[in-house]
C-alpha cells in the first residue's frame, strides 16, 4: 500500500512537473544554476580551512567532499556545455533535477551528520546553518518558475536537519525544528510568489510575441498589396499611355482622309472623282465618329450614366441588321456567313435592342477582320440555367485564333491580345470591352473559347426573365 501511495505521488509530481515545462522556464532555471554549481565546494573549503572538521573527521569529510565534488561536475557539464549538445527532451531535463536534487540531498545529510557530531552551538554547526540559510535564499530564486523542483529541493535540503531537531530531545532542539518548518514555508510561499510573477511574465512575453508576429505579418500582407497595388496603377498608366498614342493615331488618320479628300474634291472638277472624293469623306467621317462613339460609351461606363432602353424585339431581326451592316465586309474577303436561329426564340423578348446589336456588331465584325479565309457563323438559342432562360448567341470563325493566355486581357480597358494586331488590321482595341461592359449591364456576360480547328468562338448570354421583369419595373413607375 505504502508502495503504491508513493508511486502515484511520484507519478502526480512528474505529471505536474513537464505539464509546465516550457522553454523560458528551462532556460531561466538553467542560467540560475550555473552560480551555484560550485558553491557547495567553496562551502566545504571554508569549513576545512575555518575548522577543525578536517583534522577530526578526515574520512567523513572527505566523503562528502567526493560527492559534492562528483555532483558539481556534472552539474557543470549539464548547465555550461551548449545547449544543441543536448535535445530538449524529458532526458536532459530529467538530467539536470536529478544533479540539482542529488546535491540538495548530499548536503542536507551533511549538515545533519554535522549537527549529531558537534551539537547546535559548535563552529562547524553554526557554520554550515549559515551556508544553508544563504543557499535556501538563493534556491527559491533559482527554482522559482519550477515550483514542484523547488518544493524537492527544499525538503531534501531541511528535512535532515529537522529530523536531526526533533532527534535531540528538549526545548531547544524542538524550538530549532518549528523555526525549521516556518522557515521553510516562509519559503515556500515565496517561491509561489516569484512562480506566479515568472508565469505571468511568461504570458507577457508569449502575448506580446503573438502580437509582433501578427504585426509581421499584417505589416508584409500590406506591402504585399501596395506593391501589387504600385504594380497594377504603373501597369494601368503604361496601358493608358499606350492607349492615348494609338487613339491619336486613330483619330488622325480619318481626320486626314477628311481633310485630304475635301480638298481634292475643291480642286477636282470632274464630277465622277469628285464624287469617289465625296464618298472617301465619309468614310473616313463614319471611322471618326465610331471612334467618338467608343470613347463615348467607354466614359459613360465608368461613370456608370449608361442606361438600359427596354423594348420589343426578335433576336433574329437583331442578328440580321447587325450583319446587314457587315456583309460587303464578308463578301469582299469571300467568307461564307452561316445563321442558325432556334425556333424556340420565334417570340419578342424585351431589351435594349440597340446595345445588343452593338455588341453583335462588334463581336461579327471583329470575326471578319481577323479571318483571311473560311466561314462565320453565327447562331442563337435558349438555355436555362438555375431554372431561368438565358439567350445564348455564338459567333464562330475560322481565323487566327486567340492564345489562351490572352482570352481574359482582351476584354480589359486600354489592353489588346498582341499590340502588332492593331498595325496590321486597325483598330482602337475597345470593342471587346464595351462589349464586355454592356452585357454585364444587361445581366449576361461574355467569354471566348479556342476552337480545335483554329479560330475563336465568342459567347453571349442574357437573362431573358431578369430583362422582363426591369422593364415591367420601369413601365409601372413610368
Amino acid at each position: 500500500m505504502a508502495a503504491s501511495a508513493v508511486s502515484r505521488l511520484v507519478h502526480r509530481a512528474k505529471t505536474a512537473y513537464w505539464s509546465g515545462s516550457d522553454r523560458s522556464r528551462d532556460i531561466q532555471i538553467r542560467r540560475a544554476a550555473r552560480p551555484g554549481t560550485w558553491l557547495y565546494i567553496a562551502f566545504l573549503c571554508v569549513a576545512a580551512l575555518a575548522t577543525d572538521y578536517l583534522s577530526v573527521h578526515p574520512k567523513l569529510f572527505l566523503f562528502f567532499a567526493a560527492l559534492m565534488f562528483v555532483q558539481s561536475l556534472v552539474r557543470g557539464l549539464l548547465v555550461y556545455l551548449p545547449r544543441r549538445s543536448f535535445s530538449r527532451t524529458p532526458k536532459w531535463e530529467n538530467a539536470v533535477s536529478f544533479a540539482v536534487l542529488a546535491a540538495a540531498l548530499t548536503w542536507g545529510s551533511f549538515l545533519a551528520v554535522t549537527l549529531l557530531l558537534y551539537g547546535f552551538s559548535a563552529g562547524p554547526s553554526l557554520l554550515l546553518l549559515v551556508c544553508t540559510v544563504g543557499t535556501t535564499t538563493g534556491v527559491i530564486t533559482a527554482y522559482s518558475p519550477n515550483l514542484i523542483l523547488l518544493t524537492a529541493d527544499l525538503i531534501l535540503l531541511l528535512t535532515p536537519a529537522t529530523l536531526v531537531f526533533l532527534y535531540i530531545s528538549g526545548p531547544l532542539g524542538k524550538s530549532f525544528a518549528a523555526v525549521t518548518v516556518l522557515f521553510f514555508a516562509f519559503l515556500l510561499w515565496q517561491g509561489r510568489l516569484l512562480n506566479n510573477a515568472h508565469k505571468r511574465r511568461t504570458r507577457t512575453l508569449r502575448l506580446l510575441a503573438q502580437r509582433r508576429k501578427e504585426l509581421e505579418e499584417r505589416v508584409a500582407d500590406r506591402t504585399a498589396e501596395l506593391s501589387w497595388a504600385k504594380e497594377l496603377a504603373e501597369s494601368a498608366n503604361r496601358a493608358k499611355g499606350d492607349f492615348l498614342a494609338k487613339m491619336s493615331h486613330e483619330i488622325r488618320t480619318p481626320m486626314h482622309g477628311v481633310l485630304g479628300m475635301t480638298a481634292l474634291a475643291l480642286e477636282n472638277e470632274n464630277p465622277a472623282e469628285t464624287k469617289a472624293c465625296l464618298e472617301d469623306i465619309q468614310t473616313s467621317g463614319e471611322c471618326l465618329l465610331q471612334i467618338i462613339n467608343d470613347i463615348l460609351d467607354l466614359s459613360r461606363m465608368e461613370a456608370k450614366k449608361l442606361f438600359m432602353e427596354q423594348q420589343p424585339f426578335l433576336i433574329k431581326d437583331c442578328i440580321d441588321r447587325s450583319l446587314r451592316v457587315l456583309y460587303l465586309k464578308a463578301r469582299e474577303k469571300s467568307l461564307a456567313v452561316h445563321i442558325h436561329i432556334s425556333p424556340e426564340l420565334s417570340e419578342e423578348m424585351v431589351g435594349d435592342t440597340l446595345r445588343l446589336q452593338q455588341i453583335l456588331i462588334n463581336l461579327i465584325h471583329n470575326a471578319i477582320k481577323f479571318t483571311d479565309e473560311g466561314s462565320i457563323t453565327i447562331a442563337a438559342c435558349r438555355e436555362a440555367m438555375m431554372g431561368d432562360p438565358l439567350i445564348h448567341v455564338t459567333i464562330e470563325d475560322t481565323g487566327c485564333g486567340i492564345p489562351e493566355d490572352k482570352r481574359r486581357q482582351i476584354f480589359e480597358a486600354f489592353a489588346q491580345a498582341d499590340g502588332s494586331s492593331a498595325r496590321k488590321f486597325g483598330g482602337t482595341g475597345l470593342g471587346l470591352t464595351i462589349s464586355g461592359q454592356l452585357a454585364l449591364l444587361m445581366g449576361g456576360r461574355i467569354w471566348v473559347e479556342g476552337n480545335a480547328s483554329g479560330g475563336s468562338t465568342f459567347h453571349v448570354t442574357l437573362p431573358q426573365n431578369e430583362v422582363a421583369r426591369q422593364s415591367e419595373g420601369r413601365v409601372a413607375h413610368a
